[in-house]
């Protein structure tokens, strides 16, 4: 049996008069999921404590997507210019989803800005913008999904670097990136200049990266080396769920 990944989504909107809003993900991460082994789920961003603990009874594993720029009143600074519209209820929704996670010791996978939303929704921070507050090289909102733009260093120690290596080439979207890591978190993989990459949580529970694995998993191992950790962490989670009595 497949395990059941869910994905986070984020509200889009069409029409310049209707402004009709669906919830919608990009089709690379189902099918990443799907090649990996797993079945997707996609989750609705809606901050209710209610429906959060129903569809976590639903999964066994979650998927934290990339997306707009985290609101910095939730990690305590001023917004800078560079930084883009918030998703508020997203934001709200997310960080319920890390917390719920963390207390039910379900396998989490975070992509970009789900690495961001994880590290901030345990105390962390982040830079608003690498070129006006890191100094970083314009590598890093490279463009382009399928680019290999510059290397990581990983931590051999790490379960990333079980999976990748302790080099591995990465495409590279973002603007933003950690600055300093939440509670029982340690970075496990830089860019050459230093830039957070990786990251994992103390328990081993986490994992997330600042690239676009799901834009390269058809053709780099390493990248769906990814989800199949995720999906694997997943089917042992329900294998215990279920013999503990607590089944779908």
């Amino acid at each position: 049996m497949r395990p059941v990944i869910g994905i986070t989504s984020y509200a889009k909107y069409f029409g310049e008069e209707t402004q009709t809003a669906y919830f919608a993900v990009r089709e690379t991460y189902p099918r990443a999921i799907a090649a990996a082994g797993g079945a997707a789920l996609i989750l609705p961003p809606l901050a209710d404590g209610d429906q959060i603990a129903a569809l976590l009874g639903a999964v066994d594993g979650l998927l934290f997507t990339g997306g707009t720029d985290i609101d910095p009143a939730r990690y305590g600074v001023d917004r800078h210019p560079a930084t883009q519209q918030s998703d508020t209820e997203r934001d709200a929704s997310e960080i319920a989803l890390v917390h719920a996670a963390m207390a039910r010791d379900i396998p989490v996978l975070g992509i970009c800005r789900g690495m961001q939303i994880i590290n901030v929704a345990l105390g962390g921070t982040l830079y608003q913008d690498l070129a006006a507050e890191y100094g970083a090289a314009q590598s890093h909102p490279h463009g382009s999904w399928k680019s290999l733009v510059h290397d990581i260093r990983i931590a051999p120690d790490s379960r990333l670097g079980a999976i990748l290596g302790t080099t591995h080439a990465v495409n590279s979207l973002h603007h933003q990136a950690i600055r300093t890591t939440g509670r029982g978190l340690r970075v496990v993989a830089q860019a050459e200049d230093g830039v957070p990459e990786g990251l994992e949580d103390d328990h081993q529970r986490l994992l997330a990266v600042q690239f676009h694995p799901e834009e390269l998993y058809g053709h780099d191992e390493g990248a769906l080396g990814l989800f199949a950790d995720l999906v694997a962490r997943a089917q042992h989670f329900h294998a215990e769920r279920l013999s503990a009595g607590v089944g779908r």
